[in-house]
């Protein structure tokens, strides 16, 4: 009786030799089960590339957050700082050029500033 690789061979058994080493002889898998593409990359390697790839997209997610977020605050900044309708009055005066002009020669300190309003 002789055991090789787990298995127990009994003297009469027919075992495939193969250059004095018995053979372990099993049925392969489909081919279409086998990544084919992937085969050079070990697990580890995997995972870390998995872990890269997560880490830049949560990256990137939390960048474009960051841009949303920041425009908002710009926006609202803006929107304090040159808001036309409170200044144009609610339903957007009109400024003529003659109107702008005139008011734009006026001493600073009777400008009422209607070149903001004049398009």
């Amino acid at each position: 009786m002789t055991r090789l690789n787990s298995k127990i061979y009994n003297a009469n058994d027919h075992v495939d030799r193969f250059k004095g080493q018995v053979l372990d002889v099993r049925k392969a898998r489909e081919p279409e089960s086998i990544n084919w593409e992937n085969l050079h990359i070990g697990k580890g390697n995997l995972i870390k590339l998995q872990i890269k790839i997560y880490a830049l997209g949560i990256l990137i997610l939390i960048v474009s957050l960051g841009c949303v977020f920041g425009l908002q605050i710009f926006d609202q900044r803006a929107n304090d700082r040159y808001n036309m309708m409170r200044e144009c009055g609610e339903r957007g005066q009109v400024i003529t050029l003659s109107q702008a002009y005139k008011d734009y020669i006026l001493p600073l300190n009777r400008r009422r500033d209607l070149t903001k309003c004049y398009c």
